[in-house]
């Protein structure tokens, strides 16, 4: 589940890839950049 989530040296996926695209949005505020980052690190800590 750890490898699908957050990603291994060969593969980048769903964490990875939400944040190079929330990187890429620039009509994006910051606070919900911050929010979705939160969200993220939640799911990345549940996955390991």
């Amino acid at each position: 589940m750890n490898e699908i989530i957050n990603s291994n040296k060969y593969l980048l996926v769903l964490v990875p890839l939400v944040r190079k695209y929330i990187d890429e949005r620039k009509d994006m505020n910051s606070n919900t950049q911050h929010t979705v980052e939160q969200y993220l690190l939640f799911i990345s800590n549940r996955a390991e």
